[in-house]
Formats: structure tokens, sequence, C-alpha cells
């Protein structure tokens, strides 16, 4: 039997190096493809993209989520573990085929994807590939060394060819099928790693035992289509309401704040498999020192992170798209905040919540926030355009943090507030070397590089000072 578990600091590691590739990979690209497709042809792929999400959503039906929960119970069984793997494979295929049936009657009878209807198409390669290749059993064994190797390189190959390919605005079908590349080949390499290197046999079964998985699935799909919805109604809701202009704009935006929001929430992807084995062998203790942990560490980082969007927010739209995209800076603001709301909802609901199976729960949490999203959208959207999508993503994760906490504070006692003291130093020490650097250097981009510096030596020397200090202390204690 696979044994992939590192500690838990390791994995955290390999993760948020996988999850700061997927930000430099698009910093590549990004600044490129936005400049050379225009901002309407670059609002067409996105608004393409929002709509093959929602097929993603269907097809993926929760099982991802409720596999990686379950299969980390088992995973020292490997025949116990093979046959749920397998049913689980087969309810993916089965909800992989009525996804696609589904997509291809929006294709060809709503007009309104008439001119999307190639990018379409060739985005939705990704979503049968995602079906075979079964990531969550790499999860499920913490296998998280060949999970960040193997992004690295396949994401090399789709930056390369999108450089090398994409050329102007007529290439935007290039670029829709270039910028998933990637994950086409990670998917293909998956099918022979899980069976010759993992050596976990999943195969198609007509037992899938739907009667057991069913609830259990089905409450966590439930989960994951609010949650979807209040992550890409935005973007759909303006491509509708508003224009391709629009949704371009409030893509570069979110991008960015996406892009920080993946490194940020990069441990919870370490954190779900540990805590669900820990759930059930009944190690609470343990759960309760791993979650108050991650919880200080994402506090010292998130608060100085969004302190340094707001204050460089024009300088990282000038450098990732140009000019002609910053009119996005007020949806960016907006954002920076919600950094901070939606970083400790993803893991009270996503991880802690999940790990104790509380699915009903997240569904009420999800389905809340997902319904005031919505309803904030159709009323905001037609008068205030991008800027009221960034603000009703902020409502929805402070609706859901809060949630989160409600239904998890009897369980899990947090402990966070010797970390709030330095991330508050750490977001005070961004904001004045910001505004010192931006009086000082007039170019832009040149004080937004000065400032990334000298804010991570100073916060760096600052958290090892207090560490020093903490140290010093306690060698006094015992003396």
């Amino acid at each position: 039997m696979p044994d992939k578990r590192n500690s838990l600091k390791v994995n955290a590691v390999l993760n948020i190096i996988k999850q700061c590739c997927a930000i430099i990979f698009p910093l590549i690209t990004f600044p490129y493809v936005s400049r050379t497709l225009g901002v309407e042809a670059y609002g067409k792929v996105n608004f393409s993209s929002s709509i093959i999400s929602y097929i993603s959503l269907l097809a993926g039906l929760g099982v991802s989520s409720y596999a990686v929960r379950e299969g980390a119970r088992i995973r020292d069984d490997k025949n116990k573990f093979e046959k749920f793997a397998s049913e689980v494979f087969s309810i993916n295929v089965v909800s992989t085929v009525i996804a696609y049936v589904l997509l291809a009657i929006l294709v060809l009878f709503w007009k309104k994807l008439e001119p999307y209807r190639v990018l379409i198409v060739i985005l939705s390669i990704n979503v049968l590939l995602t079906t075979l290749g079964t990531d969550w059993i790499n999860t499920v064994y913490e296998d998280f060394l060949y999970l960040t190797i193997r992004y690295v390189l396949c994401q090399s190959i789709a930056v390369v060819t999108t450089l090398l390919f994409v050329k102007k605005p007529d290439d935007v079908a290039l670029y829709a099928f270039f910028s998933n590349l990637g994950t086409i080949f990670a998917n293909i390499l998956n099918l022979f790693y899980i069976r010759r290197t993992l050596r976990i046999n999943v195969n198609f079964t007509l037992k899938m035992n739907v009667k057991h998985h069913f609830r259990p699935i089905m409450l966590l799909f439930g989960n994951m289509i609010s949650s979807m919805i209040y992550l890409y109604s935005d973007t759909t809701m303006l491509g509708i309401l508003a224009s391709d202009a629009a949704v371009g704009y409030y893509t570069v935006s979110s991008k960015i704040y996406s892009l920080l929001k993946q490194v940020i929430n990069a441990v919870s992807n370490v954190l779900t498999p540990r805590l669900s084995h820990d759930f059930e062998n009944k190690a609470k203790k343990n759960m309760t020192n791993n979650i108050n942990s991650v919880l200080g560490a994402l506090l010292v980082v998130v608060i100085p992170i969004t302190m340094g969007m707001l204050c460089m927010g024009r300088e990282i739209i000038l450098l990732i798209a140009g000019k002609e995209y910053l009119e996005a800076y007020p949806a960016l603001s907006i954002l920076s905040v919600t950094l901070v709301f939606s970083t400790y909802a993803c893991i009270f609901v996503s991880v802690i919540m999940l790990a104790q199976r509380k699915d009903k729960e997240i569904l009420i949490a999800s389905g809340i926030s997902a319904a005031v999203n919505i309803l904030l959208n159709l009323i905001l959207i037609p008068q205030y355009s991008y800027n009221a999508a960034a603000f009703t993503t902020f409502i929805s994760e402070c609706l859901m943090l809060a949630m989160g906490i409600y239904y998890t504070h009897h369980t899990i006692k947090v402990e966070i507030r010797k970390y709030l003291v330095l991330a508050t130093i750490g977001g005070i020490e961004v904001q004045m070397i910001c505004h010192e650097i931006k009086c000082i250097v007039t170019n832009g981009i040149l004080a937004l590089f000065i400032s990334i510096i000298l804010c991570g030596a100073i916060y760096g020397m600052t958290i090892l000072l207090l560490f020093l200090i903490k140290k010093r202390r306690r060698q006094k204690k015992y003396e």
C-alpha cells in the first residue's frame, strides 16, 4: 500500500510551491494575452470559461470532496479503498455524461451562446479528462510532491505554447486550447501514474452502490453549486447584464484576487485529508492544534498582503494588464479586503466542517451566500457594473465566514490572538513602506517591485526578531 504521507508542514510547503507557480505562470501569460487579445476577446474567453465552470460542476457532482474525505478514512486498507474508488469513479463517469448532454443542448439551442460555441467546445475537453484523471486519489494519499512536480512541468508546456502561437486577437480559440493544455497533459499522465506508481486499480463498475454514496455526494454537490454560483455568477451575469468589456475589466481584478487566494488557501488542500483522518481516529487534540496553527499562519500572511494590494493596486494592474485595464482598480480594492474573509471562510467551511461531516450545514451556509450573491448582482450590476460584482463577492464571503464560525465554535476552540499582534505590525509596516516608496519613486512598476522586496525583507526580519524574543523568554523561564 502506498504511503506518501509527509508531515503537514512539508505537504503545506509543497502545495504552496505549487500555488506560487500557479501565480507565476499566469503572470507570464496574462500580461501578454490581455494585450494581444484585447478587452473584448479576452472577455469572450472568460465568459465561455464561466459557462464551462457550471458544466464542470455538474460533471464533478461533489465527488472529489467526498472521495478525499471518505477515502482518507480507509486509505490504509487497499482492497476496501479500491472498491470505494471504483464505485465513486463510476458515479463520476455517469454524471460527466449527463453534463455533456446538457452542454450540447445549451450550445445548440441557446442563441446567446452562438458567438461562443467554438470556445466552449474547446474548453469542455478538460471536463472529461478531469473525471478520468481522478486527482483526488493523489490527495487522499497526500502525494503532494508528485502533484507539485507534475503541475510545474505540464503548466510550463501550456505557457510556452501560448506564447509561441497566440499572436493576434483572432487567435482567441488557440488561446482557449493552449491555456488548458497543461491540465490536459496532467490528467492523461495521472491515468498511468495512479495504476503504475500508486498501484491503485480504479475501474468502471455497474455496482456503484449509489444508495450508500448518494446522500453525502448530493449534499456536497449542493454546496458546490452554491459555491460556484457566488464564485462565478459575477462573470456570467456581467456577460448577460453588462458587456464583454465589463467582463474583461472584472476578470483582471478577480484574476489577481483569485491567484493570491489560491496561494493563501493552498494549506486547505493538505489540511482536509489530515483532519479527516484525525477525526476518524478521534484525535481531537491534533485537530485543534493543526487548525490553530494554520489559522494563525494565514492571519500573519493575509493581513500584510491585503494592505499591499490596497496600497499598490494600480501598480499591480499596470504591470499585469496595462493602462487599458486601470478602470478595474476600485473592484480590485474591494476584492483585496474580501481576501481576508474568504481565506477564513475556506478554512472553516471547506475544511473544518467538511472533515466533521457537517454536509447539511455546509449546504445551508453556501446556499444562503449564493442566494444573496445572485440577488445583489441582479439589483446592482445594471447600475454599477463590475464594481457591483466585486461588492457582492465581499458580502457573500462575509456571510460564509459568519456561518462557518457559528457551526464550528462549539467543537473547535480557536486561539489565534497571539498571531494578531504580528499580523497588525505587518500590515502597518507594509502600508508605511508602500506609501513612502510611491512618494519617492515615480515609476509605478519600479515602485511596486521595490515595495515587494522591502516589505518582504522588513516583515521577515520582524517575524525573526519576535521569534528570537519569544525563544529567549522561554529559556529564561526554564533557567
